[in-house]
């Protein structure tokens, strides 16, 4: 069975490797960029199942990179979870347009649930 890619789009380099970590020990293929441009060119290479996504980053927020990622056409697929430790009311949520929306500050078992309610499988 191939395993599902996720994409970790996090400025905090400690909690990039951790989730990055955790989510290949769960058997997730994981990528992983420090920026929204970062991410853009991870995209250029590789349509991941999902997008684990900050929105607040430096370079560029994940706002930006989804815009910019509708615009190129380079989300395909993909499904996106954003980390936000901003509150967000529903509409908020479905107004930047994500599957799922995950309040930090979060815990593993938190985001493996969303990745199973999005359908989004490990190889495990």
């Amino acid at each position: 069975m191939e395993l599902a890619a996720v994409l970790v789009v996090e400025d905090d380099p400690t909690l990039r490797e951790v989730v990055g970590e955790l989510l290949a020990e769960e058997g997730y293929a994981v990528q992983q960029a420090a920026n929204g441009l970062e991410a853009l060119d991870c995209l250029l290479e590789q349509r991941p199942a999902v997008i684990v996504l900050d929105l607040m980053m430096p370079v560029m927020d994940g706002w930006e990179f989804l815009r910019q990622a509708r615009e190129r056409g380079l989300l395909g697929s993909s499904r996106v979870v954003a980390l936000t430790a901003t509150r967000m009311t529903r509409d908020s949520e479905r107004s930047l347009g994500v599957d799922a929306l995950v309040p930090k500050p979060f815990d593993i078992p938190a985001l493996l649930s969303t990745l199973a309610r999005l359908r989004v499988v490990s190889g495990q």
